[in-house]
């Protein structure tokens, strides 16, 4: 279960999405202009990580950008909202 693995938390004005027990972390902050602007993403693969870099990317950045319109941070999808893996794969991770 991926709600068991990723985590989205908000610290300050940013979010921070994480995967427990590797260096898996990305952080987003909005830029005023309705997006979520990545940073400190992770340089490296970690196999101890149940996905790849480019997996755990394009989950953090889809989940960071849900995080954020619930919040009300931002109205419309962000740019890096558009998730380069299946609907039906990115819910069997959330799940």
């Amino acid at each position: 279960m991926i709600s068991k693995v990723l985590l989205v938390e908000v610290q300050h004005d940013y979010l921070v999405v994480r995967v427990t027990g590797t260096s898996y972390t990305a952080s987003y902050k909005p830029d005023g202009s309705g997006q979520l602007l990545a940073r400190y993403l992770p340089p490296n693969c970690d196999h101890r990580a149940p996905m790849s870099q480019p997996e755990f990317l394009a989950f953090a950045c889809q989940m960071a950008n849900d995080k954020a319109r619930e919040l009300g941070w931002i109205v419309s999808r962000g740019a890096c909202g558009a998730s380069q893996k299946s609907p039906s794969r990115r819910d069997r991770w959330r799940r």
